[in-house]
């Protein structure tokens, strides 16, 4: 897995950690750290609906424009 594939998946519609999971071959605990990553790493506008009971951007992001600003 990748974070590309992670941000791609989470531009879907509220996918949850367990999707995220089975989608991308990896582990809940995989997932859960990588999203927490994005957001505290990258800034990523990452936020959960309780409502959808999954993850969304909250606010347009760029993965690439994020990495490029870590250096």
């Amino acid at each position: 897995m990748t974070f590309k594939e992670l941000y791609d998946n989470l531009s879907n519609k509220y996918p949850n950690s367990s999707t995220l999971a089975k989608d991308l071959e990896v582990s809940v605990t995989t997932i859960s750290r990588d999203i927490e990553f994005l957001r505290d790493r990258l800034k990523a506008p990452i936020k959960y609906c309780y409502t959808n009971k999954g993850y969304y951007y909250f606010e347009p992001f760029n993965l690439l424009d994020a990495f490029k600003s870590t250096k």
